[in-house]
């Protein structure tokens, strides 16, 4: 019921599965994907829960009531502080990265058995997931050809090497 499913479809199905588990505080999602690189889906799953979100986050702080979370942005980073129940959307950052269990919870973790929900396992309507719920598709997806020459401009000195290129971009009617 879930395969073929895009953005939209699978944010569904994960919201749904997350009120099934019933209450939370926190929902930890990846910035993105592997597959098409969207970086949808942890925003949609906040839609539908009706919680909100940040993205990009590199660093949580929590706190009585809420937490707050270090987000980069283009220039640098800001620190957000929202209310609990909240979705952050994590960013690869090395102060981030899983640490190692120790081994009797790792031989613990194994004889847990993880459950498989199908679609009426979690009260979603079938018609919005998977590839029937998809709002997307892929018609194509092909890499770009890229042609191209290079041509080098030999002078006596770079003054008039860039003369020379500047006359050319003239020429070629690109400046």
């Amino acid at each position: 019921a879930f395969d073929g499913g895009d953005s939209w479809s699978t944010a569904y199905s994960l919201a749904m599965a997350i009120k099934k588990i019933g209450a939370y505080d926190l929902i930890l999602c990846g910035i993105q994907a592997a597959d098409w690189d969207g970086g949808q889906v942890a925003l949609g799953i906040s839609e539908i829960l009706e919680i909100p979100a940040a993205t990009s986050v590199t660093k949580i702080q929590p706190g009585d009531g809420c937490v707050r979370a270090r987000r980069i942005l283009e220039n640098g980073h800001e620190w957000v502080k929202l209310p609990v129940p909240c979705l952050l959307a994590i960013a690869g950052d090395e102060s981030l990265m899983p640490r190692i269990a120790p081994l009797p919870r790792v031989v613990k973790a194994r004889r847990r058995q993880i459950p498989v929900w199908s679609a009426s396992d979690i009260d979603a309507d079938t018609s919005m997931v998977g590839a029937t719920g998809a709002k997307t598709w892929v018609k194509e997806l092909v890499l770009p050809k890229i042609e191209g020459t290079c041509e080098f401009i030999k002078a006596e000195d770079f003054g008039l090497a860039a003369s020379m290129l500047v006359e050319r971009l003239k020429t070629e009617k690109i400046i």
